[in-house]
């Protein structure tokens, strides 16, 4: 096997590199901070210091270094390489060149010398729903010549929609054209990502320039509870005074990921409907919860009027049930009543 332009750090159990039994070719590559050593019978010579690099740092005769790569964050699996970092340049001087244009880096991510982007990746975790979140990236310009840019904008490419879109999930503050990228200088973008759905939403921020188009992936999830009723209207018929009728209405968190809480119920006493109880005003994702409400008319005719209960949803923060019925005729009074015992039992006749 042949091992060039490669990193091998920070393992642990081993030696970076093991060889039991062939003849392998290391070369312009760089160990590190591994727990055993960083070479087992690799060959005469590997890892032995004795000459410096392009770069001037120390290396074997096979072009190797044993020093830390500088990652950009190893902790949470970035290893981009930072500005400092001694692979930047380090690799076969015969491989293909990086995209920039300058000798090949040591490492699966070549570091951008003349204008790059960073963080390559936007995740915005959990927003509720309505609201929004920013984060930034930042550009920049490595070289000795200005960069233009052109435009910068957020798409969906689930929607296909832009950040002038009414749609989209993603935005940037970008408003300029044409701006120059001076020698030297950065640049900061912000992005924000205000959710409208329930769920993961993925998307792409693009800038366009003078050099070469960049993308940031973008990526977050919409957090909200969905509430959702049986019915949107309740009708009792026609009910006697003096016997109230009771009817329930099932309330369901229909598809949300967080909680759906019920913060108040509203109900029209003056109209003779009354909210009764509620089996639970914290209703988890994908569950319900029963709601019962009493009709109770004091007098003939037809009556209507209107239910709010309000809450965290993100679908209808204020939902409105309406509620209709009718108070019947009073009952005749109970005349010429006789009442006769038989044994435990009483007949009314």
């Amino acid at each position: 096997p042949s091992l060039v332009n490669s990193i091998v750090s920070d393992n642990t159990g081993n030696y970076g590199i093991y060889v039991s039994s062939g003849n392998p070719t290391i070369t312009y590559s760089d160990f590190y901070n591994n727990e055993n050593g960083n070479f087992y019978n690799c060959g005469q010579g590997v890892g032995v210091n004795v000459m410096t690099n392009a770069n001037g740092d120390d290396c074997d005769c096979y072009y190797n270094i044993q020093m830390d790569p500088l990652f950009v964050d190893p902790a949470n699996e970035d290893y981009h390489l930072t500005a400092n970092s001694p692979c930047i340049d380090a690799g076969d001087p015969n491989s293909p060149l990086d995209p920039d244009g300058t000798v090949a880096d040591m490492g699966a991510f070549y570091f951008e010398q003349v204008m790059s982007v960073y963080p390559t990746e936007l995740n915005f975790g959990n927003v509720l729903i309505g609201s929004d979140s920013t984060l930034s990236v930042t550009l920049y310009n490595y070289s000795q010549d200005n960069i233009t840019i052109y435009d910068v904008y957020c798409s969906d490419p689930v929607r296909k929609v832009f950040s002038n879109g009414a749609d989209t999930v993603f935005t940037t503050d970008w408003t300029d054209v044409d701006t120059l990228l001076a020698a030297g200088d950065s640049l900061i973008i912000n992005v924000s990502f205000t959710p409208n759905s329930i769920g993961n939403t993925t998307g792409t921020l693009s800038i366009e320039n003078s050099y070469m188009d960049k993308t940031v992936s973008l990526s977050g999830t919409g957090m909200g509870a969905y509430i959702l009723p049986d019915v949107t209207s309740l009708a009792f018929g026609a009910v006697e005074p003096g016997y109230p009728d009771t009817l329930c209405l099932e309330i369901t968190n229909y598809e949300g990921n967080i909680d759906l809480e019920i913060s108040d119920i509203i109900d029209a006493p003056a109209s003779y409907f009354h909210f009764v109880s509620i089996t639970d005003s914290t209703i988890s994702p994908d569950n319900n919860s029963i709601l019962k409400l009493k009709f109770d008319p004091q007098e003939q005719g037809l009556f209507s009027d209107t239910l709010f209960i309000i809450s965290n949803a993100y679908n209808e923060s204020t939902l409105k049930i309406c509620l209709s019925g009718e108070g019947g005729l009073t009952p005749a009074p109970v005349e010429n009543l006789s009442i006769e015992v038989q044994g435990v039992d009483a007949v009314l006749n």
